[in-house]
């Protein structure tokens, strides 16, 4: 994308007693800083949705709020952008000052064309596997795509023709570097071209079947 509403964080000072995760978002190509799981959840959520063209943590900061509250994403479709605020978890309910400025907060960003979205952040107990490979998946492609060639990957999709194992489809290109395979697998299912069947139900590995998107 060009003239990004949104490139940087406003702020990476760290909320008191919060753990901090220092990554590097593919889809951003930058490292960025998360604070809390939840957030660092979301991230992945993020780069594992291909319709999501690019975002950008704690963007803006909402008005009036004591202590300061940061939307947590910006998230930039083809035809929309939406600002995303994580739900807190039920031991710690919205203050009443958070209910009483959003709605003012809300029609400033309709005024701006964001829709505000209240999200819930996914549960690891629940997505374990999801969040797992997406782990791997983005750490893969932080470390080497900048290996990848457009010919590797053209090669990689015409051996799609029908679903394959990431073990089958490694030994149909024995020529090439089978870490660059894997790297390659992961790129197309990062863009959406490919699918990982069992993505949520088992870690990735040689096992893992392949579909054509």
């Amino acid at each position: 994308m060009t003239n990004l509403r949104f490139s940087k964080a406003i702020s990476n000072f760290s909320p008191y007693k919060s753990h901090r995760y220092d990554v590097f978002g593919p889809k951003v190509n930058r490292n960025l800083t998360l604070f809390r799981p939840a957030a660092l959840n979301t991230w992945l959520q993020l780069e594992a949705d291909p319709l999501v063209l690019y975002y950008c943590e704690r963007p803006v900061a909402i008005p009036d709020t004591a202590p300061k509250r940061v939307v947590d994403f910006w998230v930039a479709y083809s035809a929309r952008e939406e600002l995303w605020l994580l739900e807190p978890n039920k031991a710690n309910p919205p203050s009443d000052e958070r209910e009483r400025t959003l709605p003012a907060f809300s029609a400033w960003a309709t005024s701006q064309r964001l829709f505000v979205r209240h999200v819930e952040p996914m549960d690891r107990c629940t997505h374990m596997h999801f969040l797992d490979n997406w782990g791997r998946i983005v750490r893969t492609l932080s470390a080497n795509r900048r290996y990848l060639t457009t010919s590797l990957l053209k090669r990689v999709l015409g051996c799609m023709a029908e679903p394959q194992s990431l073990s089958s489809l490694m030994e149909l290109c024995p020529d090439e570097d089978p870490v660059l395979i894997q790297t390659a697998t992961f790129s197309l299912i990062h863009t959406g071209r490919l699918r990982c069947v069992d993505i949520d139900a088992q870690p990735l590995g040689p096992a893992s079947m392949l579909v054509g998107a």
